[in-house]
């Protein structure tokens, strides 16, 4: 049960931690890649974007000649203007303070912390029926944890993030262990 609890938790651990390091790289080169799509748009085609950038401001409220005397005046700030496009115009904020290794860092370690949760009854006592029983509790513990930190660093409804959280962790728990029913009996 440890060996295959521990095997398992490193690999989705290091699986997370470097899925989340490249998604975010490849977030971030996405940006660029958009940003600088829209500055050659920019230098190409000056009237169409800025009829773009007030058509965006006019849809956030500004009525239509100061959303014009806008996006004529940020017309000579080429670089302001390709920010709000990616913003408002595509919805990918500026990376910029994204830092994917440390996000996969703590990923992987956070994952490891939380994972792990289930396997300390293993540590402590035999593998009986009790000790399943009682990793099925550390378990919903740890559920229940990750959605009050969810809750906490969110701010959403408690019962609500306790919720999806318990019930999604719940699931792949139950997933897990019966696929590893089926295989091993």
């Amino acid at each position: 049960m440890l060996v295959f609890g521990l095997a398992n938790l490193f690999a989705d651990g290091v699986s997370m931690g470097l899925g989340e390091f490249l998604s975010g790289r490849a977030a971030r080169d996405m940006y660029h890649t958009r940003r600088n799509t829209e500055l050659r748009a920019l230098r190409d085609n000056p009237a169409q974007e800025l009829r773009e950038l007030q058509q965006i401001l006019q849809e956030r409220g500004l009525p239509q000649g100061i959303a014009a005397q806008t996006a004529t005046a940020l017309g000579d700030h080429p670089e302001a203007v390709a920010d709000l496009m990616m913003t408002y115009e595509f919805g990918q904020p500026d990376p910029r303070d994204d830092t994917p290794a440390i996000n996969g860092s703590f990923t992987f370690v956070a994952f490891l912390a939380f994972g792990v949760i289930p396997l300390v009854p293993y540590f402590v006592f035999p593998p009986t029926d009790r000790t399943f029983w009682i990793s099925v509790g550390a378990t919903l513990a740890a559920l229940a944890a990750l959605g009050l930190l969810r809750w906490s660093a969110t701010g959403e409804r408690l019962a609500r993030t306790m919720g999806e959280t318990v019930s999604v962790g719940t699931l792949c728990a139950a997933v897990a262990f019966g696929v590893g029913w089926l295989v091993g009996g």
